[in-house]
């Protein structure tokens, strides 16, 4: 449920963590977090500060170092795409790969769908469109404390273009200083 309000409340790409239970051949994702993050509509790179940053953060937690060790969800919005997993998303896998026997990954979209791989890495075997089913009933003031976390910790991703010009020798004169306009 978390999961699908933060998509709900964001308009760009955001991304999670989440701690999953393992009990036989099920997985329980028990718990989603937010971290810092710069996002766009087309991307959610982590960077590795960030990360680095909400581990500090959460080892600190009572409890925190149990909560850690069971990190092993990576959740993110492709906003109003499809659920497919890009190029990116099938890279930063190779990222969370390091010393996991497993670990999920989960795309969601606006329209409401929910996509689960489970890489099962020390199996060599991967899960796509895994099967799931929600096991929390909705809550209101969780919305509402969720819209506050991503006010503190997602911010846009500004891109800034070069200032435009009509006139091409005023535009390009300092790089191309040798083109006579003559």
């Amino acid at each position: 449920n978390k999961m699908l309000i933060i998509v709900d409340l964001c308009q760009k790409e955001v991304g999670w963590l989440g701690t999953v239970l393992k009990k036989g051949n099920d997985f329980l994702i028990e718990d989603v977090f937010l971290f810092k993050q710069e996002v766009t509509g087309a991307e959610n790179r982590i960077c590795p500060e960030a990360l680095l940053d909400f581990s500090q953060e959460l080892i600190a937690l009572p409890g925190g170092e149990e909560i850690h060790q069971k990190l092993r969800f990576w959740g993110h919005s492709h906003v109003d795409y499809d659920t497919h997993p890009s190029g990116q998303d099938e890279s930063q896998m190779e990222v969370f790969k390091m010393g996991c026997p497993f670990f999920i990954r989960g795309i969601a979209n606006k329209r409401g769908s929910l996509s689960f791989t489970i890489f099962l890495f020390d199996k060599g075997l991967r899960i796509n469109d895994a099967p799931w089913e929600l096991y929390e009933e909705s809550d209101p003031v969780l919305r509402q404390q969720l819209e506050a976390e991503l006010k503190e910790k997602v911010t846009e991703k500004k891109y800034t273009s070069p200032a435009q010009s009509t006139n091409w020798q005023q535009y390009y004169g300092d790089l191309y200083p040798y083109i006579d306009p003559d």
